[in-house]
């Protein structure tokens, strides 16, 4: 029986720009979007579609991403994915799974923005703390306390124990706890990207 094989579908048919003059990103220098290649402007048109809110200013690593057409193509579903509504965590969740990534990581960038969100959503500033500087908390709702310690369990590459893994299982069930795991593996590419760029709280980059 003859099997047939599946070749990788290759974007490199263009050569993208390589960003010139001064940083406008942490040490990244943006791409005009007039000066985007043909594939960079599908990845950019991908992510504006991720964040759905008519801007054309992208945010984050997204900026930095879409220097590599073909990258910014396969991550733009999954981004969707963890946009509201489309995946199984109450907000709150996935804004603490968020914050304990950032945290892990240093990242002022994502701590910043992270921070304000979570405490927009009603979570004490100590909280947000104790989240982004991998020092102990614990909530009161069962969901998100479930999460919290999937989260700093991972993120510390501790042993997951057996009694956690029973009662994510019966609690979360298979299909949530994936989606906690590939989003704290999502914000650990960001996370490492923020960071090696050297981005700092706040920045807001290229205006578009």
């Amino acid at each position: 029986m003859s099997q047939t094989t599946l070749e990788p579908v290759s974007l490199k048919k263009d050569t993208p720009h390589k960003p010139k003059g001064a940083p406008t990103f942490g040490r990244y220098t943006e791409i005009p979007t007039d000066q985007l290649t043909k594939q960079q402007q599908e990845g950019y048109r991908a992510f504006l579609k991720v964040e759905g809110d008519g801007s054309p200013t992208l945010p984050g690593p997204l900026k930095i991403w879409l220097n590599n057409p073909a990258l910014s193509l396969a991550i733009a579903p999954l981004a969707t994915h963890f946009r509201p509504t489309h995946h199984t965590l109450t907000t709150r969740e996935r804004e603490i799974a968020v914050c304990v990534v950032a945290g892990k990581w240093h990242t002022p960038f994502a701590i910043n923005a992270h921070s304000e969100i979570i405490e927009g959503l009603g979570l004490a500033s100590e909280t947000t703390e104790a989240l982004t500087c991998n020092r102990p908390t614990s909530f009161t709702d069962p969901g998100e306390q479930l999460v919290y310690e999937i989260a700093i369990t991972v993120t510390n590459s501790r042993w997951v124990p057996r009694s956690l893994y029973d009662r994510a299982v019966e609690t979360f069930g298979h299909d949530k706890i994936c989606d906690v795991l590939v989003l704290l593996g999502m914000y650990t590419a960001i996370s490492l990207t923020v960071a090696f760029y050297d981005v700092a709280a706040g920045e807001q980059g290229l205006q578009r």
